[in-house]
């Protein structure tokens, strides 16, 4: 398979998932489920560009920011 198909292929599944949670009445899942692409897309995205340090938090978010400074 193409890396293209497997990425449709999962998002209908995904979609399937997530309109299965809605009718069952489990919203939790349900926002998660929607969630989902969204922060595969921006960790996708953010893994990406040069000189990404897994392990240097800075910069990400403010907390852990703070955190580090102190």
């Amino acid at each position: 398979m193409t890396k293209l198909f497997e990425t449709i292929s999962e998002g209908f599944d995904n979609f399937l998932y997530a309109l299965n949670c809605y009718n069952q009445e489990e919203y939790y899942e349900y926002w998660e489920a929607l969630s989902l692409g969204w922060i595969q897309m921006n960790d996708e995205y953010i893994m990406s560009q040069p000189n990404f340090d897994p392990y240097n938090l800075s910069g990400r978010d403010p907390y852990y920011s703070y955190k580090i400074r102190n």
